[in-house]
């Protein structure tokens, strides 16, 4: 039942749910219906950035239970930033962020949480996420990516297969690649998606403040390091009736209080 409403939603136009979006609003809903990504740049200043890397760096020190960490603990994640810091919170309502989330998700979608991020490099890290990934496809999740830090091709770029978040895709994937829904996939069957012509690899370098959103049903990952450290924050919007999938996924990982 939920993945039948999930294709409802995927396969209608937008239309009830952009009737209250500006021009300029309508055109990056247009690029990310078609595209699946959109970058704009200094959408925070650098003291903004500055206040949020020092938070995420106390809460790291001081406060260890909240942490989520890889196997190498390159990759430190807390679920749940907003609660503590204004200016995540700030992030998380942030009022073109909520619309332009609402509208990918045509309704009834919302901004569950914020994953406030340090993926430093170690011998052998996988970047954020740990590879290759398309999320939940239930939840058809859109996402806002900040980065905090500069972050170039050497250190953790958020990198999208763009076209691959369209149904046909998700269908290709399944019918004629054998794989599900929700799936990881290894570097050789990237390659399978990025030569067709309808999809481009992106590796998005982009200063502090550098704003990325981004349909996360398309197959993506944070790059793996070769150097230094990324600092990010990640806004999550998805259904309320995905709240149970949600919370077997990610909820529970969300530990601040």
């Amino acid at each position: 039942m939920v993945l039948k409403e999930t294709f409802k939603r995927l396969i209608s136009d937008n239309k009830h749910s952009s009737e209250s979006l500006n021009i300029e609003d309508k055109r990056i809903l247009a690029k990310l219906n078609s595209d699946g990504l959109v970058v704009i740049e200094n959408y925070y200043s650098k003291e903004k950035c500055d206040q949020i890397m020092s938070f995420i760096d106390t809460l790291i020190q001081n406060h260890d239970e909240y942490l989520i960490k890889d196997e190498l603990e390159s990759d430190l994640r807390l679920f749940g930033a907003d609660k503590l810091n204004p200016i995540v919170n700030e992030y998380k309502n942030d009022p073109f962020i909520k619309r332009i989330g609402e509208a990918v998700l045509n309704g009834g979608a919302k901004s569950h949480y914020v994953l406030a991020q340090k993926t430093k490099f170690i011998d052998g890290n996988l970047g954020s996420g740990a590879g290759w990934h398309r999320d939940l496809y239930e939840k058809n999740m859109f996402k806002s990516i900040l980065y905090l830090s500069d972050v170039d091709n050497e250190t953790g770029p958020f990198q999208y297969v763009s076209g691959t978040h369209k149904l046909s895709s998700v269908f290709q994937g399944i019918i004629k690649f054998n794989q599900k829904l929700s799936c990881r996939l290894e570097n050789e069957e990237i390659e399978r998606y990025y030569k067709l012509p309808q999809n481009k690899l992106e590796t998005i370098q982009g200063k502090a403040g550098t704003l990325i959103l981004a349909n996360t049903t398309a197959i993506h990952r944070g790059k793996p390091l070769n150097k230094g450290l990324r600092y990010s924050i990640t806004n999550y919007f998805f259904y309320d009736y995905d709240k149970e999938t949600s919370d077997q996924n990610y909820g529970e990982r969300v530990l601040i209080p």
